[in-house]
């Protein structure tokens, strides 16, 4: 024999039996974005990386372009007065 409380509290949780199920598949899916925002964040900090390590390169080539141009030039500037001091 079912009150009337215990009828309330059985329709209750026939009722919520779906809000629990959309709860679940909400939250599933919500993790499912959380790992896809994680998986692109990671790939965009190896391409950041990436690009950072290429630009770095580049600053050091370009800095031992310089300088071995001025030695170069330094060289031979000295080559030429050693030069003139011979002659």
């Amino acid at each position: 024999k079912l009150n009337s409380q215990s009828v309330i509290y059985v329709e209750l949780l026939r009722l919520k039996v779906p809000n629990i199920q959309l709860s679940r598949l909400l939250l599933e899916v919500l993790h499912l974005v959380g790992l896809l925002v994680l998986w692109l964040v990671r790939r965009l900090r190896v391409l950041l990386r990436l690009l950072v390590g290429l630009l770095q390169v580049s600053m050091v080539v370009n800095f031992f372009e310089k300088s071995i141009n001025s030695n170069i030039k330094m060289w031979m500037l000295l080559l030429l007065e050693i030069a003139q001091i011979l002659i």
